[in-house]
């Protein structure tokens, strides 16, 4: 809402597998960034921004290398090249794929998301972390698991070097779902980042620290420079 008086926004939902008709069970990562392509084309829209978040950080990378022409800018938050799961979070995403439901089913679902997500939210208001549980209980289970596994394989370090848009990096100085050093990886890999860092923050400044993010994104944006 703080950017839509000077740039047109499309946000999209990721296949989820429920009532998209969607096998995500068949999905690979490579098929995140065709179906954002399939949708420019759809819209016509011949050039753009990124803007993704965590998983769909990665995506943005993707796209980038793989459709340089397509993309002008792209900014990031909670970004990484790779992820790998630890042992505990592998066996909760294998268990999750033949779980039905969405996430608001999950047992102990708010118990889990106070000791991961919480933690980034202090100072934020509590309505905000309400509608933050809210908003994440729709995501379907299987979706969730099957794209966290994708991660777990994940490595696009290569890729980065050949990434020649301007990137901003958005991060917080607490985020615990996205340690500080996967993201030191694509600034490092990316020839043209840079790199904003978020005090008294976690994985989720969208929903803790909104007009700062948008301003942030509005003066990249604004800046001259494309593809180098």
């Amino acid at each position: 809402a703080e950017l839509v008086d000077r740039f047109r926004w499309v946000v999209y939902e990721l296949a989820n597998g429920l009532d998209d008709g969607a096998s995500t069970g068949r999905y690979r990562h490579p098929e995140y960034a065709d179906d954002l392509i399939e949708l420019l084309n759809h819209l016509k829209i011949e050039k753009c921004h990124l803007f993704g978040s965590s998983f769909g950080s990665t995506i943005t990378l993707d796209a980038l290398h793989r459709y340089p022409d397509r993309f002008l800018k792209a900014a990031v938050q909670g970004g990484f090249a790779r992820r790998p799961l630890a042992f505990g979070e592998r066996c909760l995403a294998r268990a999750g794929r033949w779980m039905p439901g969405t996430m608001k089913s999950m047992p102990m679902r708010e118990q889990m998301l106070k000791t991961t997500d919480a933690p980034g939210f202090v100072g934020a208001p509590d309505e905000v972390w309400h509608w933050y549980i809210s908003n994440s209980e729709v995501t379907p289970n299987r979706a969730i698991a099957r794209r966290a596994l994708l991660l777990h394989k994940l490595d696009l370090r290569p890729t980065l070097a050949a990434i020649r848009q301007p990137l901003l990096m958005i991060g917080g100085d607490n985020d615990l779902l996205v340690p500080r050093r996967f993201e030191e990886e694509v600034l490092r890999g990316v020839p043209n980042a840079r790199r904003v860092e978020f005090e008294r923050c976690g994985h989720y400044p969208p929903y803790t620290q909104p007009e700062r993010t948008a301003r942030e994104v509005r003066d990249f944006l604004n800046e001259p420079g494309g593809v180098a």
